[in-house]
């Protein structure tokens, strides 16, 4: 029993093979289903500029499921998959807020919407800690009180401070006094150091929870 290897470069189509296979023209595969499922960490097929194709690593977020679909799951930059609901009691706070810690490089990182809650008490909110570029959150007013959001007040330190590019400045209170509508308003805010040069929230949504 002998055994014989051949060091060549095959060609199809052509004369002057570049590589172990060159193929000069189209390629087509009958089957390309997954081995199994819960395959991870695959790699996809790159072509280069000179025709080589080569294997580009996926990494351990990407899978495929049994159907053959790519599942990528976001793992890191304070982002999740899930939008990520906390409630927050501010323990009966009232007057200015400033630089409001919502544990945002911490336990709250992969949260996306905060509901603040307190007692009859107006606050006005100057700054949030914890903020690194292009960071989004939601603020939810579940207060007995409205909520004042306040522009680029020096109560806060200057990278904790909120710019409104929004027409409005209060959340209106959790109200159950017959309005038509429920009377909670909501701001979306985004961290950034695009507009100033150093970093700030920019209030950009906000509905006031009216009639």
């Amino acid at each position: 029993m002998s055994s014989f290897t051949a060091l060549a470069q095959v060609g199809i189509n052509t004369t002057d093979p570049q590589r172990t296979l060159d193929v000069n023209g189209k390629l087509r595969v009958r089957d390309l289903d997954p081995t199994g499922a819960g395959f991870s960490g695959g790699r996809f097929l790159y072509q280069e500029a000179d025709g080589t194709v080569v294997g580009v690593g996926g990494g351990s977020d990407i899978s495929i499921d049994s159907g053959g679909d790519i599942n990528i799951t976001n793992s890191g930059g304070g982002g999740s998959t899930t939008f990520v609901v906390r409630a927050i009691d501010l323990g009966g706070v009232s007057g200015d807020v400033d630089d409001l810690d919502l544990d945002l490089d911490g336990a709250n990182a992969d949260v996306n919407m905060f509901i603040l809650q307190n007692s009859s008490n107006d606050i006005d909110l100057t700054g949030i800690q914890g903020g690194t570029e292009g960071r989004h959150i939601i603020i939810l007013n579940d207060t007995d009180d409205d909520i004042d959001i306040e522009f680029n007040d020096n109560g806060s330190s200057l990278g904790n401070r909120i710019l409104r590019f929004i027409e409005h400045d209060k959340l209106r209170k959790n109200n159950s006094s017959g309005r038509t509508r429920d009377g909670q308003g909501s701001v979306s805010l985004v961290y950034t150091t695009e507009v100033t040069g150093s970093g700030r929230w920019i209030a950009y949504q906000m509905d006031r929870g009216d009639d």
